[in-house]
Order: C-alpha cells, then structure tokens, then sequence
C-alpha cells in the first residue's frame, strides 16, 4: 500500500497540470499587446496565454476581481469586454507585475484575431 500511496504522490504534479489544462478551448501560448482603461487611466499589457474564454494578461496595475474591463486587441483592434478573474502581484522582480486572469463575456467572440487560430491549428511541438 505505501507504493501506491508513492506513486499517487509523484503522479499528483501531472493530474495538477492536466486539470488546469481542462478548458473548453486549449491554452495558447501567444503575446498579444492590449490596452484598457483603469480608473480612467490607459494602461498597455501583454497576454501570456490566450484561449477562446479568455488569457492571463501581465499587466502594469492591479485590478479587484469580479472588475469589468473594456479591453483592445491591439494587433485587430477589436475591443470586448472582461471580467477579471484572478490577480496576482509577482514582487520577486526589481518592478512589480500584476498578473490578471481575464474572462471574456461576450460568447462566440473571436477576440485573439488569426493569430491564435493559427497557433491552436498547428500540430504539437510546432512553432507558429
């Protein structure tokens, strides 16, 4: 029984990994410039991950969750609005970056451009 206490053990990291891979549509690894206003203020961030329900975005200001945010594609110039999510503040590094988990509100939208329907198309293990 300790082996398979073990081995359940060591396996637990990948079950971890796939689970958060569960998404409707795969995880994308793809940097798409974006803008959005913050108390009044345009902010410029990056995608880290996109998929068709949302990204994880490095942004320059933290945001509460459940906030709205009207967000532009900067490489289609569509704009959609999001719910964050999640925030986390990385503080390891010498400036500060918020972390935002974005949900997009508006179904069936094809926010990330063809960029990201390239990339979800390609074979495993090829870069796009």
């Amino acid at each position: 029984m300790p082996e398979a206490q073990n081995t359940l053990t060591e396996a637990s990291p990948l079950k971890w990994v796939r689970a958060l891979n569960r998404r409707q549509t795969p995880r994308i690894s793809l940097a798409v410039p974006l803008e959005f206003r913050w108390h009044g203020t345009l902010h410029h961030a990056t995608t880290a991950l996109v998929n068709d329900g949302g990204a994880l975005v490095l942004s320059p200001v933290t945001c509460p969750v459940r906030s709205r945010l009207v967000v532009r594609n900067m490489r289609t110039g569509g704009e959609a609005l999001f719910e964050v999510t999640w925030c986390w503040v990385d503080e390891s590094q010498s400036e500060a970056r918020c972390r935002l988990g974005l949900r997009i509100l508006a179904s069936g939208v094809r926010f990330w451009g063809p960029s990201y329907t390239t990339a979800r198309e390609a074979p495993l293990g090829r870069d796009v």
